[in-house]
């Protein structure tokens, strides 16, 4: 076969399986793909060549695929690391806009699909695992909640609590001190009761002593009246 010639042992088996020849280009890759629109529609390659980068002017529709499986493999197929800042992402997508757009390809579906997810099934697992992720966010913040009054109540109490202790301890202190207070005054009201006693002993005392020298001047003169007799 003429293709033959050109294709690569892995290639051939793309294009011609052991069932005979491929139903679909579903299977091939951008570098099988340009190699057989280059030599199918017999068409000539650039001055670089079929793998060098085409010259600025060229405007070719093969210059075009050249540049998009240059742009493929140096951008997809033959890196190690896919990490990209977003000033570098924006550079090659002006890059690529620019060859889609050589390529007769629609400015506005272009438009449209730089936004758009390049894994359908990953974006949609993601959203799942973020929409997981927010329920169990706002499952914890109604634990925090309910924690948060839970330890309210229970401040509330140790509150309530020790305003009830602080008032039963003034209660006990006011009537610790009203009954000292009485407890004084009895034992005033003693001590001068004492004095009074004390006092009229005092005055019973002196009573008796005028009275014992009343009946002893009595006496006295009594016995001088008898000697005198």
């Amino acid at each position: 076969s003429y293709l033959r010639d050109f294709l690569n042992p892995d290639q051939q088996e793309v294009v011609y399986p052991g069932t005979g020849v491929a139903a679909s280009s579903k299977n091939f890759d951008i570098s099988l793909l340009s190699l057989l629109l280059g030599r199918l529609c017999r068409m000539r390659p650039p001055s670089t060549g079929w793998s060098e980068e085409p010259p600025v002017g060229d405007t070719s529709p093969i210059a075009w695929i050249i540049r998009l499986k240059r742009f493929r493999n140096e951008n997809y197929g033959h890196i190690t690391n896919t990490a990209l800042s977003k000033r570098k992402f924006n550079q090659l997508w002006r890059q690529l806009s620019d060859i889609l757009l050589g390529l007769n390809g629609d400015r506005n579906r272009i438009l449209k699909r730089k936004n758009l997810s390049i894994d359908p099934e990953q974006t949609q697992m993601y959203l799942e695992k973020f929409v997981k992720l927010h329920q169990q966010d706002n499952e914890v913040k109604k634990l925090v909640i309910a924690y948060g009054e839970q330890h309210r109540q229970l401040l509330d109490r140790v509150t309530d609590l020790n305003e009830r202790q602080t008032s039963e301890s003034k209660k006990g202190r006011k009537e610790l001190l009203r009954i000292e207070g009485a407890r004084g005054k009895q034992f005033e009201k003693l001590h001068q009761q004492g004095h009074e006693v004390k006092d009229l002993v005092v005055a019973q005392g002196e009573q008796q002593k005028l009275l014992f020298a009343e009946l002893e001047e009595r006496q006295n003169v009594a016995i001088a009246e008898q000697r005198r007799q």
